[in-house]
């Protein structure tokens, strides 16, 4: 981007946030997910001593409300990629790819949660286990949740 052009996502994600506070009733979750701005800007500064942003593709989700910061770490609904089967076996046993008899747990194409670790998220077991918590309540629709970071 240009000198300029670095700044219109700022612009953008400003005149969006009328909209994108909808997204995010909980006030709380609405400063800990756009705090995430913060960073990026932070970032295009070290690196170019200019205001700005350049991952404005990852910012859209902030905006449109399709990332959301509970915690420490960050979630985001998508579909699995990946080209395996996790089983739940009869037995409570978890298999990846096994090829035996139980409940799919997830599999390509299916709904789950895509897990983040934003920059200067600390990830000790407690903070870890209350965001998933908090996930679990907020996307009560998602069994599984997958790190992609």
């Amino acid at each position: 981007m240009d000198r300029h052009g670095a700044l219109f996502p700022l612009v953008a994600l400003a005149e969006c946030y009328p909209l994108t506070k909808q997204y995010y009733p909980d006030t709380r979750v609405r400063r800990a997910t756009l705090g995430d701005i913060a960073i990026w800007v932070r970032h295009y500064a070290q690196k170019t001593g200019g205001i700005g942003v350049e991952h404005y593709r990852w910012l859209s989700h902030h905006a449109c409300g399709t990332l959301v910061r509970l915690g420490h770490l960050q979630y985001e609904e998508a579909k699995f990629p990946f080209p395996v089967t996790i089983v739940r076996t009869k037995g409570g046993r978890t298999l990846v790819g096994s090829g035996e008899e139980g409940v799919v747990v997830i599999e390509k194409g299916m709904s789950c949660l895509f897990v983040h670790i934003p920059e200067g998220s600390p990830l000790d077991v407690y903070a870890v286990d209350d965001s998933l918590v908090q996930a679990r309540d907020w996307f009560p629709d998602y069994p599984v949740a997958v790190c992609v970071s």
